[in-house]
């Protein structure tokens, strides 16, 4: 079966009762919803690893072990990926105990992205997800997407310049460990 077939109008999300959110975690909440879908979206287009359309929590666990692999460059990616007519498009918030939206995009994409936040989707007639407060909805989006972590650069990430006084260049060339031989930092003094 295609994404396009489980495309839906006015899918409705609700949390758990959440007085306490503000509006910038909100904000925070949905931009990185979108990044989960968005993830969903890359994966589900990986030869290897597709969405089971059927029920699409059965592809959840595969998802999450998905997210985790990323890598930050890939991450950062994903953030920035247009999805043209796949993307998920919030309509309405509605702000009450609990939060309502009102959504449209890719319903599989949408399991996956709500139960990576640790919600839960129920599949019946009709689809219902229900995520949990939005501050442990982001803890978990963070988490799972590998957000906040330290992070070690290696090879395939991208180039940075870092500008340094003469001062911090003085302190950089004591190290004992310094090679001028192997290269890849350019030197610009301020």
């Amino acid at each position: 079966m295609s994404t396009t077939a489980i495309f839906k109008d006015n899918i409705k999300i609700s949390t758990l009762l959440d007085k306490d959110s503000l509006p910038e975690e909100l904000g925070e909440f949905l931009f990185l919803l979108k990044g989960a879908y968005a993830a969903a979206s890359l994966f589900d287009n990986t030869g290897a690893s597709r969405i089971d359309y059927d029920d699409p929590r059965n592809s959840v666990e595969e998802f999450r072990a998905f997210a985790r692999s990323l890598s930050p460059l890939q991450i950062d990616q994903i953030f920035r990926s247009e999805l043209n007519d796949k993307q998920l498009i919030v309509k309405r918030i509605v702000r009450a105990s609990p939060w309502e939206f009102l959504v449209y995009g890719v319903v599989s994409f949408l399991v996956c992205a709500v139960t990576l936040s640790g919600g839960k989707v129920k599949i019946g007639s009709l689809i219902e997800f229900e995520l949990n407060a939005i501050g442990e909805g982001i803890k978990k989006l963070r988490e799972s997407l590998g957000l906040g972590k330290d992070v070690t650069a290696g090879f395939g990430v991208e180039k940075a310049k870092i500008k340094l006084s003469r001062t911090e260049y003085t302190e950089l060339c004591k190290g004992e460990h310094l090679d001028k031989n192997r290269g890849g930092v350019s030197i610009i003094f301020i």
